[in-house]
């Protein structure tokens, strides 16, 4: 799962663009219980085809963060797709909440992409697998070439068996002794990223074959 990559290669553009711009947005009417909504805030979805939009917005209609879903079919399973998302106030915890309304309430599951960036998404996603049971859903990995599924559970994965780098770079990164050390030092890595390749660059391989699933119990 996820091949991890910098921050910086998002593009600005990535998803606040003119389909966007002209989605019609309606509050979320139907809500679990055990769903949390900060303070003064409101979840609100559009449908585009078969992209599913979550926003939340502040009482004054400020929009503090965005999720971007796309149906998808998997192995013959359905999901819907955590494709992109932003967030414009960053550490509030706003873009957690949208994930976590989408694994309560949405009528599929929800699996992440192939690409995660490092800080962000991927650790996103390890903050759902620490709350799981307290907040009633669970997160399961998911072997797509094996087809195997099984709850997220740390003790039986550790980073490397879940996060994984493009074998290209890889094999750079192994025999190019300053490749990672120039990547970071010229701003084309994140310093987080740096860190987890040059902790054991050995046990670094494709993961694009593994996925995270959200959904409720």
């Amino acid at each position: 799962m996820p091949l991890l990559v910098s921050k910086r290669e998002l593009n600005s553009n990535y998803l606040i663009n003119n389909t966007y711009e002209n989605l019609a947005f309606k509050p979320v009417t139907k809500i679990a219980n055990i769903t949390f909504i900060p303070p003064k805030t409101k979840i609100k979805f559009s449908n585009y085809n078969n992209w599913v939009y979550l926003k939340l917005d502040s009482s004054n209609n400020e929009t503090l963060s965005v999720l971007r879903l796309k149906k998808i079919i998997l192995n013959k399973e359905k999901f819907y797709e955590a494709n992109k998302s932003i967030s414009f106030k960053k550490r509030k915890g706003y873009a957690q909440c949208l994930y976590e309304y989408a694994f309560q309430n949405l009528d599929l599951p929800i699996i992440c992409d192939g690409i995660q960036t490092k800080p962000g998404s991927s650790d996103l996603w390890l903050k759902f697998q620490k709350r799981q049971d307290e907040y009633g859903y669970e997160i399961v990995v998911f072997n797509t070439q094996t087809n195997h599924k099984s709850k997220f559970i740390r003790r039986n994965y550790n980073e490397y068996d879940i996060w994984g780098w493009y074998a290209d770079f890889t094999d750079m990164a192994k025999n190019i002794p300053k490749f990672l050390e120039d990547a970071v030092s010229e701003g084309d890595m994140e310093l987080e990223l740096y860190q987890f390749l040059k902790k054991n660059i050995n046990k670094v391989k494709d993961r694009s074959h593994i996925r995270l699933i959200g959904r409720k119990n």
